[in-house]
């Protein structure tokens, strides 16, 4: 495939021999056009955390590179439930993808497409991991409204979104969401999830109606696996007009990101509509956006505006 669109990824790192699977084509495909090209490395293993996805070996291999082979941005698209981990295993990762972001790279999750999921017991919301992680920033999903896809973006009702039962809130993220729980009162489904914990995602994207190309058969896909490569391609090319112009690149992006989204920044094209789904004891509704356009637990801040964000100092 890569061979006849004119692109290969600059290398990968680990297993290179097996048939490509649809999520690896989507991010890889959707990394190179929206970025335009921009080199890429994949990244692949080989082994499981005891058949969950092996994001420590993952982050390690990152960790080892040098810092000239260091990628400034790194998208997933994978994930797993917290309540299927253990905390300190979360922790350990979060950790790790700390050391990732000091040495200035912007790790982007996607935040899966389950909304704001139910336990078993339809009592509590269940979130994700590691769309729940502090260190990273976690992409939600949109949608285009209307018949045609044309009208506004508005949630996607699969978007991942909520507040982690592991991770406490940071200290960036308090002033959004106190802001949020003002303008949403009883609308916020208060006892569905953890008031304290980490809210996500952190900003959001286009996930529905994408197609992917898997050995050379054409589907249609969607979900924030969607959303998440395409904004990273974005936060790429804002690196490379901040390079060209003698600035660092953006590294850790959540503190910025939220800087901005307080005090009503351009950066964002807000989502005033839409829900995401939750438990059936809240008829089926998690979380719903803002019709002020604010920070909310079902799509963060909104989308990018690669315009405004090229004037970031």
């Amino acid at each position: 495939m890569q061979e006849l669109i004119g692109w290969r990824p600059l290398k990968t790192i680990g297993p290179d021999n097996g048939a490509p699977g649809v999520e690896s084509m989507l991010d890889i495909e959707y990394l190179s056009s929206v970025s335009g090209g921009l080199p890429m490395i994949v990244f692949s293993t080989s082994v499981t955390h005891g058949g969950q996805e092996p994001f420590l070996v993952w982050v390690q291999t990152v960790l080892k590179l040098a810092d000239a082979d260091l990628p400034q941005v790194i998208s997933v698209s994978y994930g797993d439930v917290e309540a299927s981990l253990t905390a300190d295993y979360m922790m350990r990762l979060d950790a790790e993808f700390a050391k990732v972001g000091l040495r200035g790279t912007s790790i982007l999750f996607a935040a899966g497409d389950s909304g704001a999921a139910c336990n078993n017991d339809g009592t509590k919301f269940q979130p994700d991991f590691p769309a729940s992680a502090p260190h990273v920033t976690t992409v939600g999903g949109t949608e285009l409204s209307g018949l045609l896809e044309t009208g506004p973006e508005v949630m996607n009702s699969i978007g991942g979104g909520g507040l982690s039962n592991v991770f406490p809130m940071p200290d960036w993220q308090k002033t959004a969401y106190s802001k949020w729980r003002q303008q949403a009162g009883t609308d916020a489904p208060a006892k569905f999830f953890n008031a304290t914990g980490r809210a996500y995602p952190d900003i959001a994207g286009l996930s529905s109606g994408f197609w992917v190309v898997t050995d050379l058969v054409p589907q249609p896909v969607g979900g924030t696996s969607c959303a998440a490569p395409s904004l990273s391609a974005i936060v790429s090319l804002v690196n490379e007009h901040r390079l060209a112009g003698g600035k660092q690149p953006l590294g850790f992006l959540n503190p910025l990101l939220y800087a901005q989204g307080n005090k009503n920044s351009a950066i964002f094209n807000k989502v005033r509509a839409g829900c995401n789904m939750g438990c059936g004891a809240n008829n089926g509704i998690g979380f719903c956006a803002l019709k002020s356009g604010f920070f909310s637990p079902a799509g963060g801040w909104g989308s990018l505006n690669y315009r405004e964000m090229i004037k970031l100092p």
